[in-house]
């Protein structure tokens, strides 16, 4: 089994790799992440929506599991990237609300997405978690 995640890995090492482009089982095939151009319908109900242009992430990152051995080994050979933003900033969009008398206009948070890059998994709930912290204070 140890051999099985030499190779694929192509060098064994205590520490996971932070980003993977290639495998050595397939050469041939690289990882890649960008971020593609998109319109975002920002929209709250009783108001008028609005389009914005926007990017969201697309691409293919590596993950893998080698089977491992009981007892378990000190190493563990699990790696997951995911195509996520690496940068963004928030910007606020206003919309319009001709029917309310109470809210005539509605602030929306949107998150903008500049950058996008094969990360690990465990980026994404700290991402989420800090975007969740940021909209609670």
């Amino acid at each position: 089994m140890l051999l099985i995640g030499c190779v694929l890995l192509a060098v064994c090492s205590a520490a996971p790799p932070a980003h993977i482009n290639r495998l050595a089982l397939f050469p041939d095939k690289s990882a890649w992440c960008e971020a593609k151009n998109i319109t975002q319908i920002v929209g709250h109900t009783g108001c008028v929506s609005q389009s914005i242009q926007n990017r969201a992430c697309l691409g293919q990152c590596f993950s893998y599991s080698v089977p491992n051995t009981f007892p378990q080994s000190t190493e563990s050979l699990v790696h997951c990237d995911s195509c996520m933003p690496a940068q963004t900033q928030w910007e606020v969009v206003t919309l319009e609300c001709p029917g309310s008398v109470e809210a005539p206009r509605v602030e929306k948070l949107v998150e903008r997405i500049l950058h996008c890059s094969c990360q690990s998994c465990v980026a994404e709930f700290k991402a989420l978690f800090q975007t969740t912290l940021f909209l609670l204070y």
